[in-house]
């Protein structure tokens, strides 16, 4: 049935400019191997298969960093590609990783840290965690406005040329001054 294919739900590039493809199934099924990428020599898409046999299953967001690890947000966890196409299931650095709440953004800066947005019920957060040390730094979000509701949610996450970060949210723009 039309209703059980997959949807594309984030795209991202590689230095080398691979393209990948994140899957997502909108049903209530994990996309089983919901990665993809566009081989660029046989121009075609192709599944993305582990040589580890890790698999990542309904893919939710995805970023690369400056060494050319992909890191996503995915149904069954959070994991690092790294430039040998090994697929890593990471340690969650924010306690448990619970596949119910909303990690909507994910993008990492040009010192290598990750840059991470949740949301659930009760709150939405914007985190950084250096891989190299483990260390996390998280901003409750929610809680900036007085009369929020369940509704909010940030879609989308962009680093100014200053440092600073633009979040779209469901309440309209957020500015974030790193300092």
């Amino acid at each position: 049935p039309l209703g059980s294919r997959p949807t594309i739900i984030t795209i991202n590039e590689d230095s080398r400019g691979r393209i990948y493809f994140g899957t997502h199934s909108l049903i209530g099924i994990k996309a089983s191997h919901a990665l993809f990428y566009k081989d660029e020599i046989n121009n075609t898409l192709k599944r993305f298969d582990s040589p580890n046999n890790q698999e990542i299953k309904n893919v939710y967001k995805a970023t690369t960093d400056h060494l050319d690890n992909i890191w996503i947000f995915a149904a069954n966890g959070f994991f690092r590609i790294d430039k040998n196409k090994n697929i890593h299931k990471e340690k969650w650095p924010i306690g448990e990783f619970l596949s119910d709440q909303y990690y909507s953004t994910i993008k990492c800066d040009s010192k290598g840290n990750v840059w991470m947005t949740s949301s659930s019920e009760i709150h939405s957060v914007l985190s950084v965690w250096n891989p190299n040390t483990g260390k996390v730094k998280s901003y409750p979000l929610k809680e900036s406005f007085s009369k929020i509701n369940n509704e909010f949610f940030i879609t989308q996450m962009e680093f100014g040329s200053k440092g600073n970060i633009w979040l779209s949210t469901s309440y309209g723009l957020m500015y974030f001054d790193q300092k």
